[in-house]
């Protein structure tokens, strides 16, 4: 709880001395800077708490896909060499695994583990250099963490993959953290097969060797292309998409990011309605949100199957962990696509079914109008929320949350999208003992942001 204060004292002081004015213009940005810098420092701890919750609960479930280590190696040494400079250190970075390294693995968190390892050895060094090596091993790859820093005496060393545990207090109070970062590094290599281990000397350095099983193979043709189009958007296309999402302000933002395209879409709100527009219009690209009202996605591409429609249907939906996502692939979607949605993967999976036109894509999308839009249902939802509370239409009530979660995380409303997305797998797992707190905190949050809304738009 002392870790989440800090950094949240500092946020809500550093706040309420700009709406007071106790700033000089000039340096406006300098302030903003500190908010920014302690925001992002209380998300990494949230996100960090988390993840360990859920392995100690064990619904922490690895998204293994296909990919290149050396690229992800590549852009973790690119990340974390401006900090290494900033302190005047040597960040090397020494690549034994050849000019690629193709695996199937879950990389969002062997990135996690490498970007702890890294920064915390040129957090913890002073002067000297940082390595970062990689070699290939028989039955997998070993990474390399050698530092010049502080090190760690035989005690500490002990201590150090504890939660909460640093090498001692005044290690934290010199250099922050919370000692979460290394506890879950290694339970996060363990769930992948592999393991963390550390030799240090007290004053010395210390060298983190992270070990992952895994064998290489030849990348497929998907992959391949998919590397192609990771360079910034800039050719429009031509094409017609139909896209079914039941939330109206979800349905307009995607819309939105579609037309900027170049694409033609036809903007529907449940199953029964997408069925019937694409045996009507023939579209050359079909996205279906997986809950919706009528007819669900599911349902919806089963009935299209049904009718002989062949043309690409892909699945899009916020439940991107992995047993759904093989179970819409088995069903027979053509992919599937997160919310909230990635831009370079949107557009290159549109790519590979409609036409490059040459015209170059905006860059930029406004969406503040979507966003107030969106915060103006709140009224509306919270009356259904309560109504499908007190008559305990508990079905109702988890499809009240999961529309607003998604659309929550849509727009970056993190407190709304993170109580209403609580809701909802409380109710779908049957844990049924905190609805009364978990429904309650929802509607807060929802109040919360209406009246954040209102006094941002009030005349001064």
């Amino acid at each position: 709880s002392h870790e989440i204060r800090t950094p949240l004292t500092a946020i809500l002081g550093q706040t309420d001395n700009l709406m007071n004015g106790f700033y000089k213009p000039e340096q406006l940005n300098d302030e903003l800077a500190v908010i920014q810098k302690q925001s992002d420092h209380l998300k990494e701890l949230i996100n960090d708490v988390l993840d360990i919750s859920k392995i100690e609960a064990n619904k922490l479930e690895l998204s293994l896909k296909e990919g290149d280590l050396v690229r992800l190696l590549t852009d973790v040494h690119s990340m974390l060499s401006g900090q290494a400079k900033d302190k005047g250190l040597n960040f090397s970075f020494h690549n034994e695994l050849g000019e690629q390294f193709y695996s199937q693995l879950d990389f969002t968190r062997i990135k996690q583990i490498l970007i702890n390892l890294c920064a915390n050895a040129i957090k913890f060094t002073n002067q000297g250099e940082v390595e970062l090596k990689v070699y290939k091993v028989e039955q997998g790859v070993w990474f390399r963490v050698a530092d010049t820093g502080i090190g760690m005496n035989a005690e500490q060393l002990k201590q150090i993959f504890e939660c909460f545990r640093q090498g001692d207090n005044s290690i934290s109070r010199r250099f922050g953290g919370t000692g979460l970062g290394l506890s879950l590094s290694q339970q996060l290599a363990m769930m992948m097969g592999g393991y963390i281990s550390v030799e240090s000397e007290l004053n010395k350095g210390s060298i983190f060797s992270f070990y992952l099983p895994c064998k290489e193979h030849t990348p497929s043709s998907e992959t391949v292309e998919l590397t192609k189009y990771v360079q910034p958007v800039t050719k429009g296309l031509s094409g017609k998409v139909l896209l079914a999402e039941d939330h109206p302000d979800n349905r307009r933002l995607i819309s939105r990011y579609l037309e900027s395209m170049g694409l033609e879409v036809i903007a529907v709100e449940n199953g029964e309605q997408a069925v019937e527009q694409c045996l009507k219009e023939f579209p050359d690209v079909v996205l279906l949100d997986i809950q919706m009202p009528v007819l669900d996605g599911l349902q919806a591409l089963k009935l299209l199957q049904e009718c002989g429609f062949t043309q690409p249907v892909y699945a899009l939906t916020a439940n991107a962990i992995s047993h759904e996502i093989d179970s819409y692939l088995e069903a027979g979607f053509t992919g599937y696509l997160a919310k909230p949605i990635d831009k370079k993967v949107f557009y290159t999976q549109l790519a590979k079914h409609c036409k490059k036109d040459g015209a170059t894509t905006k860059s930029q999308h406004d969406m503040s109008d979507l966003v107030a839009s969106f915060i103006n249902s709140f009224e509306h939802e919270s009356a259904l929320i309560q109504q499908h509370f007190a008559a305990h239409e508990l079905f109702n009530l988890q499809q009240d949350a999961h529309r607003i979660g998604g659309a929550a995380k849509m727009f970056a409303l993190d407190d709304v999208a993170m109580s209403a997305m609580a809701l909802e797998s409380a109710l779908k797992q049957d844990k049924l003992t905190d609805l009364t707190g978990l429904v309650a905190q929802l509607l807060e949050q929802l109040h919360n942001a209406s009246v954040d809304q209102n006094s941002s738009i009030s005349p001064s």
